[in-house]
């Protein structure tokens, strides 16, 4: 069984998703790479069928059935400890911080782990602030970032919290896992410094 499975959905992304897996696949950590193609129209599907990376899994979607479908095919077909979704659309995020944050979730034995981008040189829009903090005063939790890219959750928990499209949303998917009794430890994720760590929510 591979530490981590990294989820990536992808759509129409042929110009960059090579580079971006190319990056991945480098990282000295025991995973394995699930990208679920959309139905792509731009000759992602081929770039995808000539990669030969070790650990890469490629699924195709015979039609489009939207980012969070696609998603969800990836993480029917997760066979790791801990799952984390990378979003192609974007380039996929810097994978030092998937290390990072598996080490820290295997060192500290959490089940749960979201980097927060909170006191990081990115910046984070008000708007996501402001839901994580009424995400707080709903639930009360303590978490920094609830819209958070990097979240690592051990794969039986999210097969378990996502079955269909609207539960991956970011509310959604952090409200099940709250209320089915599961902390969410936050790890401070800056960019581009060293890694420390964050608060529990």
């Amino acid at each position: 069984m591979p530490l981590i499975s990294v989820v990536i959905p992808v759509h129409n992304a042929a110009s960059r998703i090579k580079e971006a897996l190319e990056k991945l696949a480098l990282l000295s950590l025991d995973k394995e790479i699930i990208v679920v193609n959309d139905a792509s129209s731009d000759g992602t599907e081929r770039v995808l069928n000539d990669l030969h990376l070790a650990g890469l899994k490629v699924i195709h979607h015979g039609s489009k059935r939207g980012r969070d479908a696609a998603v969800l095919t990836g993480i029917s077909q997760a066979g790791g400890e801990f799952t984390i979704v990378q979003d192609a659309s974007r380039g996929c995020y810097d994978p030092i911080y998937l290390q990072a944050l598996a080490d820290f979730a295997v060192k500290n034995h959490y089940s749960v782990v979201y980097g927060s981008r909170i006191g990081s040189s990115r910046a984070v829009p008000l708007g996501e602030r402001l839901l994580t903090a009424f995400f707080n005063l709903f639930f009360g939790s303590h978490l920094t970032d609830l819209r958070t890219p990097y979240k690592l959750v051990r794969t039986v928990l999210l097969k378990g919290s996502a079955a269909k499209p609207g539960d991956l949303c970011d509310f959604e998917l952090t409200a099940k896992l709250i209320r089915k009794g599961y902390k969410i430890t936050e790890m401070r994720l800056n960019f581009p410094e060293r890694i420390k760590n964050g608060n529990e929510g």
